[in-house]
């Protein structure tokens, strides 16, 4: 679980965040959408303990906390095996196992300059999965990939995090990415500096089915995305 009460947060004399609430239920898939600037990162890094809190609360059920960065973040000069031994140790059978079921027991020994953006990603979500870490926060994971990889992705991070189902918290700018994959989206408006809107998408106990086509077929989801997308223009406004 986590939990945020009253949380601000100011850049030298330019207030970021201002009375933040969010409060995400264990075990499930939580979005956090909103323009740029709105402090949907900056959040992510609070909660991490990247970043000193300044006014506020944060709090989480477990300490065991992974983040999974947008950009690339495994060091250049080593392979794919040495990155993951420096973060893992030695492999479990069952790690060994997730990645020969994701194809990616083939570039362990790349390096990072040799793989795609796809792949990268592939093996940042199983080094996060791999630490059976209660928490994982996801900054915008999926924002650089074309159509094709994003749903091979998406599939991947449904299928790491059904093995134990711990608690994830996605930043997206994507409406459809956080209707498809989310049990919860919360709307993080730049105007207000806090949380605006919140919506439940989905039972909690529910798997989402990953299918991009489906992403707004549903006629709720149709409603929910138009919603969105009106949230998102007037706070830009």
């Amino acid at each position: 679980m986590i939990s945020i009460s009253g949380l601000d947060y100011h850049f030298d004399s330019r207030q970021v965040l201002k009375s933040l609430h969010l409060n995400v239920p264990e075990g499930i898939i939580h979005s956090l959408i909103g323009t740029t600037g709105a402090g949907k990162t900056l959040t992510l890094k609070l909660i991490a303990g990247l970043m000193p809190i300044q006014t506020g609360k944060v709090a989480t059920t477990s300490n065991d906390i992974s983040f999974v960065f947008q950009q690339n973040s495994f060091l250049p000069w080593l392979t794919m095996q040495e990155n993951l031994k420096c973060s893992l140790g030695e492999f479990s059978k069952e790690f060994n196992q997730a990645l020969a079921q994701l194809n990616l027991s083939l570039f362990l020994e790349s390096h990072p300059k040799e793989l795609s953006g796809g792949t990268l990603q592939k093996f940042a979500l199983v080094r996060a999965f791999a630490k059976k870490s209660k928490i994982i926060l996801l900054d915008e994971p999926f924002s650089h990939l074309d159509i094709v990889q994003k749903e091979d992705l998406y599939k991947t991070l449904i299928l790491l995090w059904q093995g134990y189902r711990p608690t994830l918290l996605i930043v997206s700018h994507d409406i459809d990415e956080v209707l498809l994959l989310s049990h919860s989206i919360s709307f993080l408006s730049l105007k207000s500096k806090h949380i605006s809107n919140s919506f439940d998408i989905r039972p909690y106990e529910e798997i989402p089915q990953v299918t991009l086509a489906k992403s707004r077929q549903d006629n709720g989801n149709y409603q929910l995305f138009e919603k969105l997308l009106g949230l998102l223009k007037e706070d830009l406004t």
